[in-house]
């Protein structure tokens, strides 16, 4: 994941609305709408068939070797938060990536 990876526009809307595990949720827009996108490290069921597709990762070992940014600390921790079962949902992941961009984000404004 990467800055690329964030979609942000201004929005007329007071409100975001959406529904996570039943339960509907609202959030303040403060005029600003954000939206994450991942298709490389993201796992997905078809509805119909129940059919998950996902990128193992345990096949990408360079992956796990990198230097010089943390975003390749990230990689170490969704390693160890996932023990290896890439195709099981964990959504401390996204913490991850969540902090990566903001780090991200501070250094690029510093």
């Amino acid at each position: 994941m990467h800055r690329g990876n964030v979609l942000v526009k201004r929005t007329k809307e007071e409100f975001i609305y959406f529904r996570f595990n039943n339960k509907d949720y609202h959030i303040k827009t403060y005029g600003v709408q954000a939206t994450i996108v991942d298709f490389t490290l993201s796992r997905v069921t078809q509805k119909e068939s129940h059919c998950l597709s996902h990128l193992d990762l345990n096949n990408l070992p360079w992956l796990f070797k990198g230097k010089g940014d943390i975003q390749f600390d990230v990689y170490r921790s969704m390693k160890n938060a996932t023990k290896s079962e890439w195709h099981k949902f964990t959504p401390f992941t996204n913490v991850l990536w969540v902090n990566y961009l903001t780090v991200k984000t501070k250094i690029k404004g510093s």
